[in-house]
């Protein structure tokens, strides 16, 4: 009777967990199961990791990881035209928020192409060689109306 490490009769048999064991020219190996379903590691097929479950979770993963992609390049491409809104308005030319006074110049100073804006000791000198001050001049009495607060209610 021939014994090898492949029989059970041997002094140390040879585990092959999930395959089976056969003497070759190099000596006893372990040939694992449904290779076409699984990976085995180590030489006597001790662990079994699932093909189908590896390419279904590199598949989720690659899928995440392109749904996040698309997310933030959606985020991002709002975030720019958001921007470009923000850009039409130039802030150094908000009349509207500072009123119409321009920094550096004091009410009733000249503002055109031939004063000398923010100059020292600059101001506008008006000649009023040509001004009638014979005729009167009459503005009507304002009006006072009583101020509006949008908290108070007026029932």
């Amino acid at each position: 009777m021939c014994v090898s490490e492949c029989s059970s009769d041997s002094e140390k048999p040879r585990n092959c967990n999930r395959g089976q064991c056969s003497v070759t020219l190099q000596g006893p190996h372990c040939y694992c199961e449904a290779t076409d379903q699984y990976w085995y590691t180590g030489d006597q097929c001790q662990m079994a990791i699932s093909k189908s479950g590896v390419y279904g979770g590199v598949a989720t993963v690659l899928a995440v990881l392109l749904i996040i992609i698309v997310i933030l390049a959606v985020i991002a491409c709002r975030r720019q035209k958001q921007s470009d809104k923000h850009k039409l308005i130039d802030n150094d030319q908000r009349w509207y928020d500072d009123g119409w006074e321009v920094e550096g110049l004091k009410y009733g100073s000249l503002n055109s192409a031939y004063s000398t804006y923010g100059s020292a000791g600059s101001s506008f000198q008006p000649n009023l060689e040509r001004v009638n001050t014979d005729v009167k001049m009459t503005v009507p009495r304002p009006n006072i109306m009583p101020q509006y607060v949008p908290w108070e209610s007026t029932s």
